[in-house]
């Protein structure tokens, strides 16, 4: 199989770093590479040249590449996002108090609103008395995707998670240590002997370890080391 100059790949493999980047699919982007294969074994056959770090950096180049070339730069991405995200309905339409609404024409429209616009769609219908009525649909881009893209950029949407209770304990250790304590009076270690089909089963409960099922003893659960 020949090898390409470029990162010691195969040719096949280098024009999958090309065409890879044009909708981020795996087994199409294999296909159009001229591998002769498809469905599952093709996306199977992606993942695995995905996983290649030699891979990885090639398609990093062509896409960094293909993005000065576009000028796509994050300062432009963030702009069309707020554009998005934060376009007012009564840049395109005005209404009156009795729900007459007027569409704006596009040529009174602020600049760039009209990349808010997703989709219009005109369509004309005659009624029984002869008259034209003429409907038109606009379709927006979704505000909400726009506005999480945009928390997600500046980290506004993080969120912890906390594991422990109150006193910085592990939820399920102390629901365990306080059930224990109940049974057994007092707290701390204690150690128990119990008769389970014949055989004796140690038991220990220690502070702040967390749990384990003793092997081959479904239902017994040991938490000291």
């Amino acid at each position: 199989m020949p090898i390409n100059r470029r990162g010691g790949l195969t040719a096949r493999q280098f024009r999958f770093c090309l065409e890879y980047p044009k909708d981020r699919d795996g087994g199409k982007a294999l296909i159009r590479a001229g591998y002769n294969t498809s469905g599952a074994n093709a996306r199977a056959i992606a993942s695995h040249l995905l996983r290649k770090p030699e891979i990885r950096d090639e398609i990093a180049k062509h896409t960094e590449a293909v993005a000065a070339t576009q000028l796509v730069t994050v300062e432009r991405v963030v702009k069309e996002l707020v554009i998005l995200g934060f376009f007012d309905p009564k840049d395109y339409f005005t209404w009156d108090k009795y729900g007459d609404l007027t569409i704006k024409a596009s040529s009174e429209l602020p600049p760039g609103a009209s990349r808010a616009i997703s989709e219009i769609v005109c369509d004309s219908r005659t009624t029984p008395d002869g008259s034209t009525v003429n409907k038109i649909k606009i379709k927006f881009h979704s505000k909400n995707d726009a506005l999480g893209k945009l928390g997600d950029f500046l980290g506004m949407f993080k969120r912890r998670v906390e594991l422990t209770d109150p006193e910085g304990r592990n939820p399920l250790t102390a629901a365990l240590e306080e059930m224990w304590n109940k049974i057994n009076g007092n707290g701390g270690m204690q150690d128990d002997k119990s008769a389970q089909n014949g055989k004796e089963i140690q038991v220990g409960v220690q502070m702040g370890e967390s749990p384990r099922l003793l092997p081959g003893q479904p239902g017994i659960i040991n938490i000291s080391e």
